[in-house]
């Protein structure tokens, strides 16, 4: 069953002038069909900005399209940019640095950047975005359902072994983390989880940052581990409606 999101709250900010959505336009913009957006106006928290996308062909087998999102103020300053890859063999997109501005963070620059992505992904039928999140961002990426994605044991173990020993948080994780270490920890370090060892450890993980979100700088992992996170097609159809809205709410006239 699909969990229906709360509703959002929209007063956040209001859109510039109460403008007409913007619908749009997407052109080729590799060789082999690859398209993306045009420039296109967007509404955050100051007003409007314009989001532009640009793609260049890198020759390289495992990433062959790299990607450059910016969301630009009206006079012409970079409030933020995201560069990604996209993988035409997995047809996924993949090694991704998102980075808004301090001066501008908490202002919807990085949603915008994040739904530009889920544009890209549809018109270029990718199936999943991945990414390795900081210690800092895992929760923004929780909030646009991406999950953790956890396949190396020792990777696993490292995560478990931060949460059992953490005297900060609620004690029934530091249990269950120290419960499916001692699971786990059974196999080879350097072989990968087996698939239902890894739906656990990832759920857990999920259930962990849900729990702690409001304390995050006691909960969050150490500086030098990276959180893999996926974000599957099928997995932005089911939050349709939670995205649909974020798209309204930036003047963005699409549907995922």
């Amino acid at each position: 069953m699909i969990k229906i999101p709360p509703k959002l709250n929209l007063n956040i900010f209001t859109r510039a002038n109460k403008k007409p959505l913007a619908h749009p336009t997407f052109k080729t913009a590799t060789s082999d069909g690859y398209v993306m957006h045009s420039d296109m106006p967007v509404a955050y928290k100051d007003g409007t900005a314009t989001l532009t996308t640009c793609c260049n062909a890198t020759g390289q087998e495992y990433a062959d399209h790299e990607i450059l999102t910016q969301v630009t103020d009206t006079s012409g300053s970079v409030l933020g940019y995201y560069t990604y890859s996209i993988d035409p063999i997995e047809r996924k997109i993949s090694y991704g640095i998102l980075q808004t501005y301090p001066d501008f963070r908490s202002k919807g620059v990085g949603e915008i950047m994040r739904l530009s992505s889920l544009m890209e992904l549809k018109e270029n039928f990718i199936k999943a975005i991945e990414i390795d999140s900081l210690e800092n961002a895992v929760p923004f990426h929780a909030k646009y359902k991406f999950l953790p994605d956890i396949k190396q044991r020792s990777l696993a173990l490292g995560f478990l072994d931060q949460i059992a020993k953490n005297p900060k948080i609620k004690k029934k994780y530091s249990k269950k983390a120290q419960e499916l270490s001692f699971e786990i920890s059974n196999g080879n370090e350097c072989n990968p989880l087996t698939r239902n060892e890894a739906k656990k450890v990832n759920k857990f993980i999920l259930k962990y940052i849900k729990a702690h979100k409001a304390n995050w700088q006691d909960a969050k992992f150490n500086d030098d581990q990276y959180l893999p996170m996926i974000l599957t097609k099928d997995k932005i159809k089911s939050f349709s409606q939670f995205f649909n809205k974020l798209f309204k709410k930036h003047g963005i006239d699409y549907t995922v």
